[in-house]
């Protein structure tokens, strides 16, 4: 595990939007990774490091079941690679009353307690 993060991370995919709420922009997100701190994902354009968004992420829970959580996030990292945005969020608050499909799909990923 990566000794600058506080929670283990597991390979992740799920259509993500980021909300920029300043400028009523969504943008797309293509996650890659994810854990109980926050995410790693792609996205097409860059978003300042520091910059509050909202995450909106649409979970597929099995036997076709789908649900949305949100979450508000903080970007904590972004950097060029190739033609797109890799970026790190960090979520502001995960708990388990507001955001339990997003920690129940985690917690039935491989390798995380």
């Amino acid at each position: 595990m990566n000794k600058k993060r506080r929670y283990q991370r597991v390979t992740f995919s799920a259509l993500t939007e980021l909300l920029l709420s300043e400028e009523d922009t969504l943008i797309h997100a293509y996650p890659f990774s994810a854990g109980y701190g926050g995410m790693g994902m792609y996205t097409l354009r860059p978003i300042s490091i520091g910059r509050e968004i909202t995450a909106r992420i649409f979970l597929n829970m099995g036997k076709g079941k789908k649900v949305m959580d949100t979450i508000t996030s903080v970007v904590k990292w972004c950097d060029l690679m190739g033609g797109m945005y890799r970026l790190g969020i960090e979520f502001k608050e995960i708990n388990p009353k507001e955001h339990r499909p997003l920690l129940a799909y985690l917690k039935g990923s491989e390798g995380l307690q």
